[in-house]
């Protein structure tokens, strides 16, 4: 089990996602209850709606574009938690300062117990753990593998000084029956001299899912847990250094 712990996290969110089947007739209207009993820490109610265009192809173009209510997201005071509730699920996201998973996953409980309240949801169907890192490496030019143990590699004979770059990966972790989805990216950095790494390793399970609430977290410890493993294996030494 690795639990090293970083003074200087690099996480900017951390997410907690429990996608669910719900009760025939639960509307997203209905879903606003959940901001009652947690209205004091989460006074922010915002509407979430999917946007839908479609095009109609004829003597003439026509397009049109509409909405759908899904439910609603509850933010906290100081904009750094914030929970949604949905008809297809529960999230959970902690921005930046992140601390530790203890008190992560407690919120997220607590704040998951009003929605099944509310949602009386009839089973789960995909739990997930997501962690969005940044690093912002003072060196130019930027060697990614001597930072990164996951990178993406350019061909000999072609520049090696890469201006962007984009790299997703979907691998199996077959001990605790889940995959992970892990984003590389470079991003527009905060200060002037910096290079901008973003690291986004999504882990989540879609078999043999919780039955039971002490299932149901002892699978996110789990998940928990394989995600340092997955974080310390896609970095180098020298990156550890940076945020020790």
């Amino acid at each position: 089990m690795d639990e090293t712990r970083y003074s200087k996290s690099p996480i900017t969110e951390a997410i907690l996602d429990i996608q669910v089947d719900v009760p025939a007739g639960l509307t997203p209207l209905a879903l606003g209850g959940c901001q009652d009993p947690v209205r004091h820490d989460y006074p922010t109610k915002r509407e979430l709606k999917a946007a839908y265009a479609q095009f109609e192809m004829g003597a003439k173009v026509a397009a049109s574009a509409t909405s759908q209510d899904l439910g609603f997201a509850f933010v906290s005071a100081d904009g750094q938690q914030l929970f949604q509730v949905r008809t297809t699920g529960f999230t959970a996201n902690r921005l930046a300062p992140y601390t530790h998973w203890e008190a992560f996953s407690r919120e997220a409980r607590k704040l998951w117990n009003v929605y099944r309240d509310t949602a009386k949801p009839l089973r789960i169907t995909r739990i997930a753990l997501r962690y969005i890192n940044r690093f912002d490496i003072h060196v130019s030019p930027l060697e990614l593998k001597d930072y990164f143990n996951t990178s993406p590699e350019v061909a000999g004979g072609l520049p090696q000084s890469m201006a962007g770059f984009f790299m997703q990966v979907l691998l199996p972790l077959e001990d605790v029956k889940a995959s992970v989805n892990i984003i590389e990216t470079i991003v527009e950095p905060l200060k002037t001299g910096a290079v901008s790494i973003i690291l986004d390793l999504d882990l989540f399970r879609v078999v043999e899912l919780p039955e039971s609430e002490q299932e149901l977290w002892n699978m996110f410890e789990l998940l928990r847990v394989k995600k340092n493993t997955v974080f310390n294996s896609c970095i180098t030494e020298r990156t550890k250094e940076l945020i020790r």
